[in-house]
């Protein structure tokens, strides 16, 4: 009895270790990415004929990060709907898990879902020692990451995004000598890929997986009102960035917070038909340009490059949903504890 009781402990012991084994080697299998996109043409400053439709003098789109609960519990999104604004909202898939239907609504009135990755990594200069960091990452480690919150949000909203939105800002992975740009994965899996700084866009020029932005909280409408004015005259689009959205300039935990006031402020300036201003999301903007530019459509890559690491996402992706649901449980059993 008891040898039979040792044999199958030995088998479930070498089961085990071979899955592992097996995880690892998908995780860490070298990665080629070479670019199935189509590549824009080359062309001069004063080849492009560049025109916003309906003669508006600039475009304008209005982006939150991290799916944070006070962009709909606070009013942002109901503000922006207000006016008809559609904005871009790049999320962090542990944060819509107990807001699934208000993010569902959102999109339905025609807000767009963008990736902004599973963990958030940061460089470890942030000092948050709770989340991974970009310098520990490898280029296999952030395209797993990405290509399963793309899977993830598909799973959970229904949207496949096609934007993205780099995690504070940063498109490196490694330290040193092995510090690596991802800014090619970024072309090569979504339209666009968002900065957290650097100005506007220059719609003849611009590089959509580097998009440029400015910071919307803890400004005025009269600070906002002067990139505003700054892009009309240039002709060029303005992305602006939010996070927590609260009553007046706030700060909230991390300083993060735009104010209501303001972001009304801006919504009904641009709805203003005669303000000359095209406000819509990224993707739509993003569209509009590479055809005025002459450059073929997105091609969605909906697969994996390689079937290993497909799988390897694949598993990892139904043990994020899960700990996803289990969090949402626990959730709703507290509120109900509470009475609420």
């Amino acid at each position: 009895m008891k040898r039979k009781h040792y044999t199958w402990l030995s088998i479930t012991f070498n089961v085990i270790l071979i899955w592992i084994i097996f995880i690892f080697i998908l995780k860490y299998e070298v990665e080629e990415y070479v670019s199935e996109q189509f590549y824009p043409k080359e062309y001069e400053i004063d080849s492009v004929s560049f025109f916003w439709p309906e003669h508006k003098k600039m475009a304008l789109s209005i982006t939150f990060d991290d799916a944070r609960t006070s962009q709909i519990d606070s009013g942002g999104i109901a503000i922006m709907d207000k006016y008809h604004v559609k904005g871009t909202f790049y999320v962090s898939p542990e944060n819509i898990v107990n807001q699934i239907d208000e993010w569902k609504n959102a999109i339905k009135n025609g807000h767009e879902i963008g990736n902004h990755t599973t963990t958030h990594p940061c460089s470890i200069n942030f000092g948050w020692q709770n989340r991974k960091t970009l310098e520990n990452y490898s280029i296999t480690d952030i395209y797993n990451d990405i290509f399963t919150s793309n899977a993830i949000i598909k799973k959970m909203l229904g949207v496949q995004p096609v934007s993205f939105a780099y995690p504070c800002g940063q498109t490196f992975v490694g330290q040193g000598l092995e510090t690596k740009s991802y800014v090619p994965v970024i072309s090569e899996r979504f339209e666009s890929g968002r900065l957290y700084s650097g100005g506007t866009v220059n719609p003849v020029l611009c590089d959509m997986a580097q998009l440029p932005s400015e910071n919307l909280d803890n400004r005025s409408f009269d600070q906002i009102m002067e990139l505003i004015e700054n892009a009309k005259k240039t002709g060029k689009w303005l992305i602006l960035v939010g996070h927590d959205v609260g009553v007046g300039i706030t700060t909230g935990n991390d300083g993060l917070v735009s104010s209501k006031a303001t972001i009304e402020a801006i919504c009904e300036y641009a709805a203003d038909p005669s303000n000359g201003i095209w406000v819509d999301n990224v993707t739509n903007i993003t569209a509009y340009i590479k055809t005025k530019r002459g450059e073929k459509p997105f091609v969605h890559l909906s697969e994996y490059k390689k079937y290993s690491g497909s799988i390897y996402s694949k598993i990892w992706s139904i043990w994020y949903v899960w700990k996803l649901k289990l969090k949402h449980y626990k959730y709703v059993i507290t509120q109900k504890l509470h009475g609420k």
